[in-house]
């Protein structure tokens, strides 16, 4: 019977443990960012923008007026190469080499504040994959 050898860690291991650790970095993410843009609710919209700068987007919506500031990121995971080999009795060793290739991926964040006629902030949202990592999310809060 021949000897396995495996010369790096898979590519499906390193995804699966990255992965996990996005998802709980997320979870304790997630509760900074709802705080941080709640805290504009009631404020003027003007406090926003000399906080954040010029939004991106203005459009009416639904009877309100939404401001977004829309930010982006392209990120890029170094290729993987596995190789696997295997030694027969005879001493005679086969061996293959996949190589998986670097991956690049956009991450975006966009933050949302809806004002009513006045000018005052009703409603804060947030979406994205990546909001922390792309802005320091202590940044969003109302100072």
């Amino acid at each position: 019977m021949g000897r396995k050898k495996f010369t790096s860690v898979s590519f499906a291991a390193w995804l699966a443990a990255t992965v996990t650790v996005l998802l709980l970095a997320g979870c304790a993410a997630t509760a900074g960012n709802d705080a941080a843009i709640a805290s504009w609710k009631g404020e003027n919209i003007v406090q926003a923008i000399k906080r954040w700068g010029s939004p991106d987007e203005r459009r009416m919506q639904g009877g309100l007026t939404a401001y977004s500031w829309v930010e982006g990121a392209e990120f890029t995971r170094a290729g993987v190469a596995q190789h696997f080999s295997q030694t027969s009795p005879s001493g005679l060793t086969v061996g293959t080499t996949t190589f998986t290739p670097a991956q690049t991926a956009y991450r975006g964040c966009t933050r949302t504040l809806y004002t009513d006629k006045d000018g005052k902030i009703t409603t804060a949202t947030w979406t994205g994959s990546a909001c922390c990592e792309i802005s320091s999310c202590s940044n969003w809060a109302k100072p």
